[in-house]
């Protein structure tokens, strides 16, 4: 064995694989050695020569002694560990026994493991007590320091937390997480640790007395030559007398050993074949000599994929990288979009035809592939999946690089507007870059390839990822958000459908967008005979309290309200509420509240479970650069049921998601198209950079107008302000007096004989231009309106 080359050698000597097939997947099921195989099979034939001595006399050692050795392993006393078939067992073994109190929550991570995710769900929902809490890991990680700080503050912001869920190495993203100090911050904060090293035996050192957890688990199949089927459950001294094993059988009530080790018949033979498998691993070179060969057959193909494929690497810092498993940014793919039903149907077809088995994943809004490496994979077993991979690639995409520089630049090379027109008016109806829209035609030209496909086996798979895409920039759980076509079928839906009475009364401003309005009125006089109050608001606004003390008051006043409707940002006075501060008013107030936030996504950043509305409807082409038809509906969990989609179709009654996701054939294709829109968003830099051009450029463009036409912006504080939109008092002009027929007269006038697109409203009594900035504006659009109003001025 110490001589044993690894690679194609010791694949053939020491391993069952079948010939000609290519794994890159060890992280998923291990792989048993054939000494270790014969072994088992040697304890089988026994088992069979006298059941009775196997089982009443022999079985019971051979577990004492496997527990034993797994206690060595990871330095722990041998009263603190019994086997497991498997880490989901372990941490089922645990949550289940701890009997939560409704008020106390068990913590999970985005990370998580579904079946793991799954049993915390469970325990949350199937009458066992608890919450579930989940705290979102998101990329690039920068450093440890980052992830034990997010835990510090999430754990304080979350004092009802008893359990906290912590991988060791993920599953999902082969994240090898700093356990020992989140061991001690959950301390800190009274909380109970259960590790979940199912990654972790033979990959990395486990000492139970230095990390010190309250529970762990690990799984010996995976990376420690076993059987499949053997694993660990370490239980911390203090917890043993309330935790008992899932199966209930004879040794109930001794001691925690023989109760583990007693669940009635079953094939124990996995467990002791643990000494030969530990024997295995140590003779070929143990931990050490595995985790040289592995890394670095590793590092060398990630390094080869990311040059050829031009992706990278999940962005974790090194330290944080499994030692033999890692994560690499897949291309785009022909057929396939980016969702985890994709990424499932994708691990299948490399395997169907290449007959190579790896892991491919939806992580971050990608598909990556997780590639394993053991000691009896070679460096051309990589090559193999880079070349099947490089067959699949989608070569079609728009490629060129992405202009970032704002102005006349960006709207020449990425936006389609004709030339020679000035565009003022981004708060209307938005504006699609032109490689968003290439991408789009392309989503339309392929439902016509195969309507058939694209409709029964295609389209809810992509639904769903765009709908995960979106639901994370808002920061929402995907559950609680579907798509729409605007914001105002968003509130028509929870309008229409919320099971209202008579008695209720609906309340919105008379600066609520005109289409909201006519809704409530439209309830209030012929569907269900509700009450429709309108609250004024006059300005000047001195304060954002002053408008959240005029919400209080007429609450108060109307006792019969049980709905709010309150613009984040306002259409026709670009005034951005101080929602925050309302919706917690109406909370304590016992009213539910619904924001139109129509022109508020890419424009602010938004985040519901901050937030925290009873409903939220909002648009993603205005301001966040999809196709026009892209918007979207959030829905409190409490109210998911009682709000259904305006058109009634084949999946009434079932869940949320399902009901608006299927109305009828329509066209689907601007939802799918949001992850690319966000993607350009992203690539142009971010909200931050985008925010901070528009803003500046509408500082500069507002002093212009307003020293030029010596006029003033509405008069509302700072902090009511829209980022890329304002409103800006008109001099008197000749030919147009001061109300709403001369304001939509100006702004066609303007149109047809200066092509300039803007928007104009009558505050009362004065005409005000509403001003917006967007990536492709500069200054001299604005000189171009100054100067057009001034020749029109009396």
């Amino acid at each position: 064995m110490e001589s044993i080359q690894f690679g194609q050698v010791i694949r053939e000597k020491e391993f069952c694989m079948r010939k000609g097939a290519t794994f890159l997947n060890h992280g998923s099921y291990g792989m048993v050695p054939r000494r270790v195989k014969e072994l088992q099979k040697k304890y089988l034939y026994v088992t069979d020569e006298h059941p009775d001595d196997w089982f009443q006399r022999k079985s019971k050692g051979l577990w004492m002694a496997a527990r034993d050795l797994a206690a060595s392993l990871v330095n722990s006393d041998v009263d603190d560990i019994v086997l497991v078939q498997n880490a989901t067992t372990g941490i089922n073994t645990v949550l289940k026994a701890l009997k939560l109190k409704e008020t106390e929550a068990i913590l999970v991570t985005s990370n998580t493991y579904a079946a793991i995710r799954n049993t915390a769900h469970h325990i949350s929902t199937g009458g066992c007590g608890g919450q579930l809490l989940v705290m979102d890991i998101c990329f690039p990680i920068q450093s440890e320091d980052e992830i034990v700080q997010q835990y510090n503050t999430f754990l304080s912001q979350h004092p009802n937390i008893k359990i906290a869920v912590v991988d060791h190495i993920t599953s999902i993203t082969a994240l090898h997480l700093p356990i020992k100090r989140i061991i001690e911050a959950c301390r800190d904060h009274n909380v109970l640790t259960m590790i979940d090293g199912a990654h972790a035996p033979g990959q990395v050192p486990i000492d139970m007395k230095d990390i010190d957890p309250d529970f762990y688990t690990g799984n010996f199949h995976k990376w420690l030559y076993t059987p499949r089927g053997c694993a660990l459950l370490y239980i911390k001294k203090d917890h043993q007398t309330w935790v008992s094993p899932l199966v209930t059988s004879t040794n109930y009530s001794k001691s925690l050993d023989l109760q583990f080790f007693m669940q009635g018949t079953r094939d124990d033979c996995p467990y002791f074949c643990l000494p030969e498998a530990l024997k295995f691993y140590n003779d070929i070179g143990g931990m050490d000599a595995i985790t040289r060969y592995c890394s670095q057959l590793l590092d060398q193909a990630a390094s080869k994929m990311v040059a050829e494929w031009g992706t990278a690497k999940l962005p974790v810092p090194r330290k944080m990288e499994s030692p033999y498993m890692r994560m690499v940014k897949l291309p785009k793919l022909t057929g396939y979009i980016p969702s985890t039903s994709e990424s499932v149907r994708l691990m299948s077809e490399i395997y169907s035809r290449w007959n190579i088995q790896t892991a491919t994943l939806y992580v971050d809004c990608n598909l990556y592939v997780r590639l394993s490496a053991n000691v009896y994979n070679t460096a051309a077993d990589y090559d193999k999946l880079l070349e099947a991979i490089t067959q699949m690639r989608d070569t079609s995409d728009y490629s060129s690089p992405v202009v970032t520089e704002f102005g006349h630049p960006i709207r020449e090379a990425e936006f389609s507007l004709r030339k020679g027109s000035t565009f003022l008016n981004n708060a209307a109806r938005g504006s699609i870059p032109r490689r968003v829209r290439e991408i789009h035609l392309r989503y339309i030209d392929e439902i016509d390839d195969h309507p058939d496909d694209w409709m029964r086996r295609k389209l809810k798979n992509m639904w769903i990822a765009a709908r995960d895409c979106a639901a994370r920039f808002i920061n929402a759980d995907p559950e609680d958000f579907v798509f729409v076509q605007n914001a105002t079928t968003g509130f028509n839906s929870v309008l229409k459908t919320f099971p209202f009475t008579h008695e209720d009364a609906l309340m919105f401003t008379n600066n609520s967008f005109g289409a909201v309005q006519n809704t409530c009125r439209q309830l209030s006089t012929n569907l269900k005979g509700m009450k429709a109050h309108t609250m004024k608001i006059s300005f000047p606004i001195e304060s954002e309290d002053d408008l959240v003390e005029e919400h209080r008051k007429f609450i108060m006043e109307h006792p019969d309200i049980k709905l709010v409707v309150v613009d984040h940002i306002t259409s026709q006075t670009a005034l951005k509420f101080p929602v925050h501060k309302i919706v917690k008013l109406c909370k304590d107030m016992n009213v539910m509240v619904l924001v139109d936030g129509a022109n508020a996504p890419g424009q602010v950043a938004l985040d519901m479970k901050s937030l925290d509305p009873d409903f939220y409807c909002g648009n993603f082409h205005k301001w966040a650069f999809t196709p026009r038809g892209c918007g979207f509906l959030y829905v409190k969990k409490s109210y998911r049921q009682l709000v259904r989609p305006l058109v009634t179709s084949h999946n009434y009654e079932q869940d949320m998601t399902n009901e608006f996701f299927m109305q009828g054939y329509r066209d689907d294709t601007p939802y799918i198209t949001v992850q690319h829109a966000l993607q350009f968003y992203k690539d142009i830099g971010g909200m931050e950079t985008v925010m901070e051009y528009n803003t500046a450029l509408l500082k500069e463009a507002v002093d212009l107008i307003t020293s030029s036409w010596e006029t003033h912006t509405l008069p509302i504080p700072k902090s009511l302000e829209a980022p890329c939109v304002r409103m800006v008092r008109l001099p008197q002009l000749k030919a147009y007096g001061n109300n709403s027929e001369d304001a939509g007269r100006l702004v066609n006038d303007l149109y047809a004989q200066y092509d300039i697109q803007t928007q104009m409203f009558c505050v009362q009594g004065h005409l005000y231009i509403r001003v917006s900035a967007q990536v492709y504006n500069e200054l001299n659009d604005y000189q171009k309106l100054v100067t057009v109003i001034n020749r029109l001025r009396k």
